[in-house]
């Protein structure tokens, strides 16, 4: 695990875990009120694990106010974990309603992505999983490299992406011939899920999509242990969401948000 960073006071992000025992069932209202006495609860649900957490006091700092929406996502890993286990959500900011709970299995380990940022509103948008490697570099190959050599490159092409697929949706590229309408909607395809490289990269998930700039976000590669949840009674999950790019360029002054303390 990684060791734990300084966090700047009264900014936080309050996250606590329950343990009561191993298993669990999964439930579609995240917020829903707290257990009142853990005994009651370990009486109720002997194999369950509740996960508290709160997200954090806009009104402590005038830039929070642009967070507008929150996303969380704990992926369940494991020899001893069902297969699918997996705890999402997304929404828009409620500083009335910033509480919630669910309950989890205390035989997998979780993966943890936590973000905070712009919130969309669901609408009907193109998404897939389609990434460089499998889907787009064999059309780049075919019908690009010969007059642009330096679409042969991953980044190259990136870089130009937006100049590219309107060329490409307009027709007006390649020159030889135009693309089908297939291999058009391909490319669309693939900016709207992220541009990805490689189907190794996981695709962001379609409530993901809906936080449509992140300015906040916890560390890469985040686990939580079942071994952690196992050798306790009681368990906080300490980590810490920092600032990103989209957040200082739009005017956010506070470097980190926290999962623990005072909020």
């Amino acid at each position: 695990m990684r060791s734990l960073l300084p966090v700047v006071r009264n900014q936080s992000l309050f996250l606590s875990l329950l343990l009561i025992g191993c298993g669990g069932d999964k439930v579609a209202d995240y917020r829903t009120a707290k257990a009142s006495n853990t005994l009651e609860a370990v009486a109720e649900k002997p194999n369950a694990v509740l996960v508290n957490f709160k997200l954090p006091d806009r009104s402590k700092d005038p830039t929070l106010s642009q967070v507008n929406g929150y996303y969380f996502r704990l992926v369940g890993e494991g020899s001893d974990c069902p297969a699918g286990e997996l705890i999402e959500d997304v929404g828009a900011f409620d500083d009335q309603k910033r509480e919630f709970e669910f309950k989890v299995n205390g035989k997998c380990t979780y993966v943890v992505v936590m973000k905070l940022g712009v919130y969309q509103a669901p609408a009907l948008t193109l998404t897939s999983t389609l990434n460089y490697e499998t889907d787009i570099k064999p059309l780049i190959e075919s019908n690009c490299v010969s007059c642009h050599e330096t679409y042969a490159s991953y980044t190259e092409l990136v870089e130009n992406g937006e100049m590219i697929l309107r060329e490409v949706e307009s027709k007006a590229m390649p020159k030889t011939a135009p693309l089908s309408d297939a291999d058009i909607a391909k490319f669309l395809a693939w900016k709207d899920g992220g541009y990805i490289e490689k189907s190794t990269t996981p695709p962001p998930t379609a409530k993901e999509l809906l936080l449509t700039s992140v300015y906040y976000q916890n560390n890469r590669n985040d686990y939580l242990m079942a071994y952690e949840l196992l050798t306790r009674l009681s368990f906080e999950l300490r980590r810490s969401l920092w600032i990103q790019p989209a957040a200082v360029e739009a005017g956010l002054t506070v470097k980190e948000l926290s999962t623990f303390g005072d909020n």
